[in-house]
């Protein structure tokens, strides 16, 4: 018996997609940042973008957080 409720099981069922799709995100955003006509042209964007690329980042790291104690609690540590 794993040591997650209901809840914490479907939560960690979850993470995988929830991650994947962070990352995927933060390539498109990496990608238009590539693009030096987005500076000239839309430097307001470029902040935007900047500014979602580091939320993105803590909202990884806060998912990664979970999913390895989630982990743990699954294996029983």
């Amino acid at each position: 018996r794993s040591g997650l409720s209901y809840k914490e099981n479907k939560e960690l069922e979850a993470l995988p997609g929830l991650i994947e799709a962070l990352e995927a995100e933060q390539g498109g955003i990496a990608a238009r940042l590539a693009d030096p006509a987005l500076y000239r042209a839309e430097p307001a964007v470029v902040a935007q973008l900047n500014a979602r690329t580091q939320a993105i980042e803590m909202e990884l790291e806060s998912l990664l957080a979970r999913w390895e104690y989630l982990e743990a609690r699954q294996a029983g540590g």
